[in-house]
């Protein structure tokens, strides 16, 4: 049906719909569905070709059949295995077969393919080369490249590794270049670059290396218009003079990644050189990494406060912005927020504070990718576990969330804020009348930072769910967290493993889970419970008339602690119904208690005893005595002794309930 309906389809249409395909798609997919397709798909003259590790094999096959006049762009990867030479060597010498070729791209090409390249190109007229080299070039490259240039009739010629020196390279007296783009060339040499290609219009270099020596005084007539400097080194003063010899560039784009800045006074020497000497340009982009050595927070407004001129919002409509970037700790980036994009390359996977335009947001760059920024006033998720946030990291952030009030959920899980930041924490969501769920787990505080989020729970009104785990909060931390939530009536879920608690501490949480109406959920897995704990925590649930879900997982538990579970389990008053208790010492003893307790229990559906010492006879009786249960529907008892598994899975196929093959099934809650 759809190939009819792509069939009868008008040839205008058509030619739009292949736009967007590649040649496979165009020549066989589409081309071999009928006669009129085919002919439409060889006439079309526009064919992108790329081609990769993944694709080379099927490209083979129809390379033959394409006619000569179809290719007008064609990209190839270096990166084939070595083992595949023939492939590599056979599209390189097809390139010259496709006469109406306008843009060609090598990416990742080595030095010997290069030269094998350069020396093959006859009887094509390309109007833009890019080459990717991953070597460093060689003489012969260097050698050859202006030739090159001048034999294909260039207009657009960029080597990402190429570093110009006039001693190594002449660019020929008829260059028609109108775009070139280098790794780097010396200071004193780039006019030597705007001599020799007087049609030049765009430039772009990675850097530019000062050299010490003057740049030639010989007068000139540049007809460059953009400039682009993706690593910029100079000073205002050199800045100055470069961009002299070009008085007819109207686009100009900066980044500054090494220690030019050094003070807050250089940053606004940089706005003022811009507004006075540079204000003839049309576009301006530009991005400073500006490092300072004190321990103290910066105020982002000081760094964009220069920039809220009429020069620059008014009449140029450059908007600046100043972001502080957690995992670069003391590192300020200022940049206009068109270049946020442009300059990408440099931020890998990164969350910071941004503030533009009087405004505050949240930065998240993920792999290179563009950024994607959320305001703060307004956010109501933030999850920046493994964020790298530390103590400057919360003040930046505190501070930018400082009217916000419908902030939900808050993860700062997995970073080193210790107890003074946990203080800023608490500091900064006491007026919060929206915030749900709070996650501080393994934030590397103890029992002073215990003590402040006792003091957040204290007075807060909304938190429904709360995690502090994998911090050494011990005895003492939970003694302040118990007192607080005996007159706490919104908290539902608290999440404390591996936390250091001793005997102390269970006997505290033992008094909260007797007294508690409103917990619905407890994780107190990795801690030290034991038989004794276990006796103290089962007696308490006894009473508890809210509590649903309880892990304790790892927590020296043996057969005795599984006899108390299995009594509080034959009260069917009891409303627990998800119960982990994994990677624990019980034996087949103790889970002949369970199994008996489970008999007749209505109330637990899921029951994870992974990971415990159980054999095929405990399993067996498990079995057997849940004949008669109704209620349970997760059952998980992998990694017991050899042949346990075996037995319980009989019964779970029989009885049609779900097994679940993780080691935990209730985990660490995760906000």
């Amino acid at each position: 049906m759809a190939e009819d309906y792509l069939s009868n389809l008008p040839v205008e249409i058509l030619r739009h719909i292949f736009q967007y395909c590649d040649a496979i798609t165009i020549l066989h997919k589409i081309g071999s569905v009928c006669k009129r397709l085919r002919a439409v798909a060889y006439q079309y003259n526009e064919i992108k070709l790329e081609v990769t590790q993944t694709n080379y094999n099927a490209l083979k096959t129809i390379l033959h059949g394409i006619p000569s006049h179809a290719i007008t762009s064609m990209e190839i990867s270096y990166t084939i295995d070595n083992t595949e030479k023939a492939v590599i060597e056979y599209f390189t010498s097809q390139i010259t077969r496709f006469t109406q070729m306008q843009y060609l791209l090598l990416r990742s090409v080595s030095n010997y393919y290069m030269k094998c390249f350069l020396q093959d190109l006859n009887g094509i007229q390309l109007i833009s080369l890019t080459i990717d080299i991953r070597q460093v070039p060689n003489e012969f490259i260097y050698s050859i490249i202006p030739s090159v240039i001048s034999k294909l009739n260039l207009q657009k010629f960029c080597c990402t590794s190429l570093n110009y020196k006039l001693k190594n390279i002449s660019w020929p007296s008829d260059c028609k270049l109108t775009y070139l783009g280098m790794n780097s060339c010396l200071y004193s040499e780039y006019t030597n670059i705007l001599q020799q290609l007087p049609y030049l219009k765009t430039l772009r270099l990675n850097e530019i290396i000062f050299d010490n020596e003057k740049m030639s005084d010989v007068s000139f007539t540049s007809r460059l218009t953009c400039l682009t400097l993706e690593d910029c080194s100079l000073s205002i003063e050199h800045l100055k003079l470069l961009v002299s010899k070009t008085p007819a560039i109207r686009n100009l784009t900066l980044a500054f990644h090494n220690k030019i800045f050094q003070s807050m006074a250089d940053i606004y020497d940089w706005e003022t050189f811009i507004r006075i000497q540079l204000n003839f340009l049309d576009k301006l982009e530009f991005f400073i990494s500006y490092e300072y050595s004190f321990d103290h927070m910066i105020n982002l407004e000081l760094f964009v406060e220069p920039f809220k001129q009429s020069f620059w919002l008014n009449e140029n409509h450059w908007n600046v912005g100043c972001e502080y970037i957690f995992e670069y700790k003391k590192k300020i980036l200022l940049y206009t927020i068109s270049s946020a994009t442009r300059f990408r390359q440099y931020l890998f996977s990164t969350n910071g504070i941004l503030l533009k335009q009087n405004n505050y947001y949240i930065t998240k760059r993920e792999n290179k990718q563009p950024i994607h920024i959320a305001p703060c006033h307004t956010l109501v998720a933030l999850n920046l576990r493994w964020s790298f946030v530390n103590l400057l990291g919360v003040k930046y952030l505190m501070h930018a969330f400082k009217n916000n009030q419908t902030l939900v959920k808050l993860d700062l899980s997995t970073n080193k804020i210790k107890n003074i930041g946990i203080t800023l924490i608490v500091d900064g969501l006491k007026n919060s009348k929206a915030l749900t769920a709070l996650n501080l787990s393994d934030t590397h505080m103890d029992e002073e930072g215990a003590q402040y989020v006792s003091v957040l729970l204290a007075n807060d009104t909304t938190l429904n769910e709360l995690n502090i785990g994998r911090n050494q909060i011990k005895d003492t931390g939970i003694q302040y967290l118990v007192q607080t939530l005996q007159n706490n009536y919104t908290l539902t879920k608290l999440t404390i493993d591996r936390s250091y608690i001793g005997e102390k501490g269970v006997h505290l949480i033992a008094q909260l889970l007797e007294n508690n109406t409103t917990l619905t959920m407890v994780n107190l897995a990795y801690n030290n419970i034991g038989d004794k704990g276990m006796q103290l925590i089962c007696e308490a649930l006894q009473k508890n008339t809210t509590l649903k879900k309880i892990n304790i997982d790892q927590n020296g538990i043996g057969d005795n602690g599984a006899k108390f579970l299995a009594q509080l389990l034959q009260n069917n008053t009891v409303i627990i119904e998800k119960i982990s208790i994994a990677e624990n010492h019980i034996q087949d003893d103790g889970v002949q208690y369970l199994a008996v307790a489970l008999r007749n229990n209505r109330t637990i559906t899921t029951l994870n005893l992974a990971r415990n010492r159980i054999s095929t006879r405990g399993a067996e009786c498990l079995v057997d005595e849940l004949q008669s249960n109704t209620v349970l529907t997760e059952l998980n008892s992998q990694g017991n002794k050899s042949g346990s598994a075996e037995a319980v899975g009989v019964y779970i196929r029989m009885k049609k309930f779900t097994i679940n093959n993780s080691h935990r099934i209730m985990g660490n809650s995760n906000l």
